[in-house]
């Protein structure tokens, strides 16, 4: 006996899935899909079963996991960048000061030469 179900039935999950097993043979697919041969074409029966649910809730903890990974990963360079810009600011401070002391170094040895080359002058009159 094969029972009709009307079509507002078909379309909500609410109906019984038992007389379309019982009416419609069926081929297992892959992921828990079957495929029901219908009399004019092919309708998907999708149904979730266990193994689905837990390699889905597993890809759902690596994605997790993979992102507090990053975040430690972030956190640990945004802390290395922070300690380089220190140093930078550290060497850019002796720089200057190295620059300082030769320009410092650079016009006392103007200073000497030109007292040198006045006494050097004064000498030879």
């Amino acid at each position: 006996m094969l029972i009709e179900i009307p079509a507002f039935l078909k379309k909500s999950h609410l109906y019984s899935k038992a007389a379309d097993k019982a009416a419609y043979p069926e081929e297992e697919g892959e992921g828990g899909v079957t495929m029901v041969k219908e009399t004019n074409g092919w309708r998907l029966n999708r149904q979730v079963n266990l193994s689905f649910l837990l390699e889905l809730v597993l890809l759902g903890s690596l994605i997790v996991g993979s992102w507090f990974n990053l975040q430690r990963q972030l956190d640990l360079v945004g802390r290395d960048v922070g300690l380089l810009l220190e140093r930078q600011k550290e060497l850019c401070g002796k720089l200057e000061t190295l620059q300082e002391k030769t320009i410092s170094h650079e016009y006392r040895l103007r200073s000497m030469e030109s007292a040198s080359r006045h006494t050097s002058f004064s000498k030879e009159q």
